[in-house]
């Protein structure tokens, strides 16, 4: 299992690669991430759309602990997680004529 720290150091490129890494790493991570990890697994459709104090309310956290979590993904911060859940969110939408 893949802690934390010796992970890898690029984030995520895609949400398979994301819940790939959270599948590596959800037992090294403490107790306030791992709820995060858990919501996002739970509620992707609502990251795209939620801001970070609404992700870090429903999870039970603080927001300082969901902006740890991203961190802890090698993201910069929430919004870069967020874009790749918009990013995929967009090419998911039907494209009506």
């Amino acid at each position: 299992m893949e802690s934390i720290s010796d992970g890898p150091q690029d984030p995520p490129k895609t949400i398979t690669q994301l819940m790939a890494r959270l599948v590596r790493i959800g037992g090294s991570l403490p107790k306030r991430l791992r709820q995060c990890a858990e919501y996002l697994r739970a509620n992707i459709n609502l990251i795209a759309v939620s801001t970070v104090a609404e992700i870090s309310a429903a999870s039970g956290v603080a927001p300082s602990a969901f902006m740890r979590f991203c961190q802890a993904l090698v993201f910069s911060g929430s919004s870069e997680l967020q874009a790749l859940f918009r990013a995929e969110y967009t090419q998911s939408r039907p494209d009506y004529p």
